[in-house]
């Protein structure tokens, strides 16, 4: 028996399909220039599936949400359509994102290496803030509402909702996020009402995640936490470095250099397919940044002169974390470790300190979508007006945030694009709403 739709019964001017971070700052901003534009009231409706707005941006930053930086470039942005995010960024910097969010009562504080958080250092800080500025402004909010159809009519867009309801708008924007953790409601569903009305979707990859790599060795140092300086390469030649704290776990690796790197990681493997073990990627780590290879040769002799009596497995502890000395010293010295440290040879001391400023391991790939916190893919961004964010295939219908094929490095460059391109879909509506105004009015004057 076909299903019957329920009588459609809802009308708004904008829809927005998605209430996270891009999502509620377009309806906000929405709002707000429209007001500036017109005085003819507007009604804009955000369509929710979870419970509640923003869940995804309660996480971000290990849940303290770093809302931009300021060292903000387009070179901090990736996808397949190279500097499609430029004029956005370039349009609504992190001085406008500052203004923003002083606009609707948050307070922000930089750290040192120019991260920008709510004071609170609290997530909830940032979501409270929008959250009653959408009250404020009498933005209508349906939760636990997925819409799952898009039709493009002549009057404008019907949609239906998982509970075959109705609604209609004369615009939408897709803000739905990619498709990494899924549990925060990031499951694809953008994708799909973007595929309906004939957008192409870039296959989603993990973006900012942890590595997986041979096991052998970080197996033996899994909960170990070190400031090192992680090299990647692929091929013979160096992809990135990042420089900070690393975690080893039991599948490969993690922390913020890590997730810095694995964007690369991502697209290497995802571009080669199922490549040869000649061939995988590999990291190289440095566990004395600050210092030369021969400054740690150096100090290894120092050590060796100073401690002969000592055994060999004894001879690290105290200059690395004491799991991490014993690993470094089971692959570097292939004699009894019961041994005096006076028995080891410079040629051992070298190896020694090779080991010890660039640490090679093979790189297998990543963890997989769930455990991301960015989407790598999406709407192909070709398709998409980088001055408005219109779809150049299906007018009136805009999309932002993750659901395209941008992605930003870690440091408040995804939140930065989340902002950034909610602005350039809100000014380019407001603009319409006010030019359709005066053209209606001339032609009363007519």
């Amino acid at each position: 028996m076909k299903e019957v739709l329920r009588e459609e019964t809802s009308k708004y001017d904008f829809v927005i399909i998605g209430g996270g971070s891009s999502g509620m700052a377009c309806a906000i901003m929405l709002s707000d220039l429209v007001k500036e534009k017109s005085p003819t009231p507007i009604s804009i409706a955000i369509f929710e599936q979870n419970k509640r707005l923003g869940k995804k941006l309660l996480l971000t930053g290990n849940g303290r949400c770093n809302l931009t930086n300021r060292t903000l470039s387009p070179n901090r942005y990736h996808g397949h359509n190279k500097g499609f995010s430029d004029f956005a960024i370039e349009s609504f910097d992190n001085k406008a994102t500052l203004r923003f969010f002083s606009s609707i009562g948050l307070t922000t504080i930089d750290d040192e290496s120019g991260k920008t958080f709510p004071f609170s250092m609290h997530s909830s800080s940032v979501l409270d803030s929008m959250r009653f500025a959408i009250e404020d402004r009498l933005i209508t909010v349906f939760a636990e509402t997925k819409i799952v159809s898009l039709e493009k009519r002549a009057d404008g867009f019907r949609l239906v909702d998982s509970t075959r309801r109705c609604y209609r708008s004369d615009h939408v924007v897709i803000a739905c996020g990619g498709a990494a953790s899924p549990f925060t409601g990031s499951d694809g569903n953008g994708y799909d009402l973007l595929r309906k009305a004939g957008h192409r979707i870039i296959s989603p990859i993990p973006g900012i995640v942890q590595i997986k790599t041979e096991t052998e060795f970080v197996k033996a140092v899994s909960g170990v936490k070190v400031y090192a300086k992680v090299h990647f390469f692929h091929d013979g030649s160096e992809i990135r470095s990042e420089e900070g704290e690393l975690l080893f776990t039991d599948y490969g690796i993690s922390g913020p250099p890590v997730l810095q790197l694995s964007g690369d990681v991502s697209r290497i493997l995802s571009r080669e397919g199922n490549i040869s073990d000649r061939t995988l990627p590999e990291v190289r780590i440095d566990f004395f940044p600050g210092q030369s290879a021969e400054q740690v040769l150096n100090q290894l002799k120092v050590r060796r002169n100073a401690f002969p009596n000592r055994r060999i497995e004894q001879f690290l502890v105290g200059l690395v974390h004491n799991r991490l000395a014993v690993r470094l010293t089971k692959e570097t010295i292939h004699k009894p470790l019961s041994l005096p440290v006076s028995t080891i040879s410079d040629e051992e001391l070298t190896g020694f300190s090779q080991n010890m400023k660039q640490k090679r391991i093979i790189v297998t790939g990543t963890m997989p979508l769930q455990n991301a916190q960015i989407t790598i893919g999406g709407a192909d961004t070709n398709e998409f007006d980088p001055n408005t964010m219109q779809s150049r295939i299906c007018p009136g219908l805009y999309a932002c945030g993750e659901v395209l094929d941008v992605d930003g490095d870690c440091g408040g460059y995804n939140l930065q694009w989340a902002w950034s391109s909610a602005f350039l879909v809100a000014t380019d509506i407001a603009k319409r709403v006010s030019k359709n105004e005066s053209s209606e009015r001339e032609e009363k004057r007519k």
